[in-house]
């Protein structure tokens, strides 16, 4: 039988033909070196050729048939199918896609063969014995998307500063953003926002970092589910991540990779650095027991006096107050508050709440460890930042002599 050339879209030079027993035994008693593909039934010319073929799509999808036990198809097969598969318009108009659900369950199919494995698996026949429900079919048309939302979606890469804010302008109004009760990985809804905490808390495991610093609990919460309702992006992927093209599908990601939390890094809390308040940390770092006394002239120089002339600012920004006033400072007076409930206290509880949340599941240090580590981690800076002004000071005792030699 000869061998039939085929079609290739690498040029006359690459001799591709369908191999036949014939071809290979020819190829044998002939001593001519036979390049075959055994995955596509394949003869090859040169070496060079058989390469190129190892890298085509043609190559790649009988491999996949291969695995799949399926024959492979020819290269005249496989350049109808691709051609098919690139001009979808030229075929006849296909009936608009249906949803099969199976209610036993509570899972839906795109298509009938799907469906039909699914009835045969172990899953399905537990739920079947159970007693979850008989095998129904449900067929719904399938939820197509907004063409007006993901429309200019994407910019060009030259797109000037008003083309970027109209963009971002007409996303957020096409796009539904999510209220503080609506919770930010699923559809459940609360009367309050903190409730939904301590839904997202308990239920999906959201931790935040430092909450014991963070200034604006809601603002950020807000922030995060404009992230994922509007933008569509992970709260843990970061930003070079393309975003997705719905919220369910961005639920879906953080869901199946556990991307339900907050991003705990350089990148993520710069992010998020306008929702905390650290100058309490900063401020009491201690600086000022340690204080170089040798150059007293600059030490002097960087003290100043309060206007009434009764308290002495040190540089840490500590004040000295005279000693004729000891008596008042000695007053213990009680401090004015509003008998009103405030925004604040109720922040504080739900801060209180979800910290022993964390406490009690072993996701946070007690605080007063968390204290210890830092006093230890700033006391090793201090010792280290004296030993080296000690060191520096070292340095003008050391004395240079030159080499005695002898005449």
């Amino acid at each position: 039988m000869p061998s039939t050339t085929l079609f290739t879209p690498y040029g006359p030079g690459c001799g591709v033909s369908w191999m036949t027993l014939v071809d290979l035994k020819q190829s044998f008693t002939t001593g001519r070196p036979a390049f075959t593909c055994a995955s596509c039934h394949a003869i090859f010319e040169s070496g060079d050729a058989q390469r190129t073929h190892y890298q085509s799509d043609w190559h790649r999808y009988n491999l996949r048939r291969k695995v799949s036990e399926l024959p492979p198809v020819t290269e005249a097969i496989f350049g109808q199918r691709l051609y098919a598969f690139l001009n979808p318009d030229e075929k006849a108009p296909k009936p608009e896609g249906l949803k099969m659900e199976c209610q036993a369950c509570r899972k839906s199919f795109a298509s009938e063969n799907s469906y039909a494995n699914h009835l045969k698996s172990k899953k399905h026949l537990e739920n079947e014995t159970v007693g979850l429900g008989e095998p129904k079919l449900v067929i719904k048309p399938k939820a197509k998307a907004n063409p007006e939302l993901n429309k200019d979606s994407y910019l060009d890469q030259d797109a000037t500063e008003e083309q970027i804010r109209e963009a971002l302008e007409s996303k957020l109004s096409m796009a539904r953003r999510l209220k503080p009760e609506e919770c930010i990985f699923c559809n459940h809804s609360f009367e309050s926002f903190n409730d939904n905490m301590e839904h997202m808390v308990k239920d999906h495991g959201l931790y935040v970092p430092d909450l014991e610093f963070v200034e604006d609990l809601p603002g950020m919460i807000s922030y995060l589910a404009d992230k994922v309702s509007v933008a569509f992006c992970c709260l843990y992927c970061n930003a070079s991540v393309q975003p997705f093209t719905s919220i369910e599908s961005v639920r879906r990601h953080m869901l199946d990779k556990g991307h339900l939390k907050i991003r705990f890094d350089d990148e993520g809390m710069q992010e998020l650095a306008d929702f905390y308040n650290y100058e309490e940390i900063l401020s009491d770092d201690g600086d000022d027991e340690f204080v170089d006394v040798d150059d007293e002239g600059e030490f002097e120089s960087a003290l100043v006096i309060s206007p009434d002339e009764t308290e002495l600012i040190l540089p840490s920004g500590k004040r000295l107050g005279n000693r004729a006033y000891r008596k008042y400072y000695k007053q213990n007076l009680p401090v004015e508050r509003d008998e009103r409930p405030s925004r604040r206290s109720e922040h504080q509880a739900l801060i209180s709440r979800m910290s022993d949340h964390y406490l009690a599941a072993g996701m946070m240090q007690p605080a007063a460890e968390r204290k210890y580590i830092i006093d230890q981690r700033r006391d090793g800076e201090r010792r280290k930042e004296w030993d080296q002004k000690v060191s520096v000071r070292a340095n003008r005792l050391q004395e240079y002599f030159r080499i005695q030699l002898r005449q």
